[in-house]
C-alpha cells in the first residue's frame, strides 16, 4: 500500500515493513496528489510538478520554460509508454521518446504537448479530492476529470 500527502511524504507498506520517502529522497512536490504504478514505473504527481522513483530516490520531471506540471492529480502511462499529465494548467502528453530519454538521463528536459481548453478540455484538474483525474480505460483511451465534470 502506498499513501501520499502534504509536505513531500509518500510512504510504502508492504507487511511489516514501512518506507518513508521525503525531500531527502527527491520529492519536491509539495502536496503528493497522485501515484502511479505501471509499466514498472512509480510515478508520483503533486502541487509542483512530476517525478519517478529510480532506486530509493524521487527524481523530477524536467520539462521547458513554458510548460508547468503543477498540480498533477492524475497521471496515466499507455502501454506504449506515453506518460499523461492532469494538471493545473491542463492535460499533457509526454512522448515515449522523452520518457525513455528521462529515465536514461534525469536532468533531460521533456516537451510535453499541452491539451487545454484551445483544444476542447473545459476546465481545470481538481486539487482537493483524493480521488484520481486521469484513468486509462481498457481499450487505450482517457477517462479525464475536471471541476467541471469528466
Amino acid at each position: 500500500m502506498w499513501l501520499a500527502g502534504p509536505g513531500n511524504r509518500v510512504t510504502a507498506i508492504q507487511g511489516n515493513a514501512i518506507k518513508d520517502y521525503g525531500e531527502l529522497q527527491g520529492l519536491q512536490l509539495g502536496t503528493v496528489l497522485s501515484i502511479l504504478f505501471a509499466n514498472g514505473h512509480i510515478w508520483a504527481g503533486g502541487e509542483g510538478g512530476v517525478s519517478i522513483l529510480a532506486g530509493n530516490k524521487f527524481h523530477r520531471i524536467e520539462t521547458s520554460k513554458e510548460t508547468k506540471l503543477d498540480g498533477a492529480s492524475g497521471l496515466a502511462e499507455t502501454k506504449g509508454g506515453d506518460l499523461w499529465v492532469n494538471g493545473s494548467d491542463g492535460l499533457f502528453r509526454i512522448d515515449r521518446s522523452d520518457v525513455k530519454l528521462t529515465l536514461k538521463n534525469f536532468e533531460h528536459v521533456s516537451h510535453p504537448t499541452t491539451f487545454n481548453s484551445a483544444d476542447g478540455l473545459d476546465g481545470r484538474a481538481v486539487q482537493i479530492r483524493p480521488f484520481p483525474t486521469l484513468i486509462p480505460s481498457p481499450d487505450g483511451g482517457l477517462w479525464i476529470s475536471t471541476n467541471l465534470g469528466a
